[in-house]
């Protein structure tokens, strides 16, 4: 199965070994938002007539990062850092017309040669059936707040795998919003409650106060 890939935007001067490992911290503590940061990079990029930027951000601690998509009247927030955009901070358009902004974006950042691509190692619970890979990661955001993201994947393919993303803002067991794909949330519910169930059951999940999330390895 091939495994996903996370973007990082970057600058041509911050391209440094310092830097890179760096940003390898990401993968295995996750990503959370924060108020102070030493490293930050930013593209700019016109979509239909409105001007966007993409900024890269890495905390202090160095184990901490995100990806935010502004503009004047825009501030949403890839977390994870996966091209998916999982927060919408400031704004009015659906997560659908965000998520086109935001693809746009990278895909122009790439032809700019101003993306690493970094491929994550752990952090995530995985289930398959005999069509799909369903991939639960957790993920911190601010001051204790977790979130979970399930992801499905199809088997069948070699590219292209992730078909459907779903949210559960809460980490309490519960999805609650669709970022991608077209996969009946309520259907997918039961095998996100099932794996929860299993997954505390064999250690893989653990609940921690009211968060039930990926138990770090």
């Amino acid at each position: 199965m091939k495994t996903l890939l996370r973007i990082f935007l970057v600058e041509k001067k911050y391209l440094i070994p310092g830097l890179l490992m760096c940003l390898g911290f990401c993968f295995f503590y996750g990503c959370a938002a924060s108020k102070t940061a030493v490293k930050s990079a930013q593209y700019s990029f016109n979509y239909e007539g409105s001007d966007y930027r993409i900024q890269c951000i890495i905390s202090d601690t160095k184990d901490e990062c995100q990806n935010r998509l502004m503009s004047k009247d825009l501030l949403a927030i890839d977390h994870n850092m996966d091209q998916t955009i999982d927060e919408i901070v400031r704004g009015k358009l659906e997560f659908e017309a965000v998520q086109k902004i935001y693809a746009h974006g990278l895909e122009m950042a790439l032809k700019d040669n101003k993306l690493i691509i970094r491929i994550p190692e752990n952090g995530s619970y995985s289930y398959e059936d005999e069509k799909y890979t369903y991939k639960i990661e957790s993920y911190q955001s601010g001051f204790n707040q977790r979130f979970n993201e399930l992801k499905v994947l199809d088997k069948n393919k070699q590219i292209n795998q992730e078909i459907s993303i779903f949210l559960d803002q809460n980490a309490d067991g519960t999805l609650n919003k669709v970022l991608k794909g077209t996969l009946s949330m309520e259907v997918v519910q039961e095998v996100y409650s099932n794996m929860i169930e299993t997954g505390l059951a064999n250690g893989a999940m653990e609940k921690i106060d009211n968060f039930i999330i990926v138990k770090e390895k």
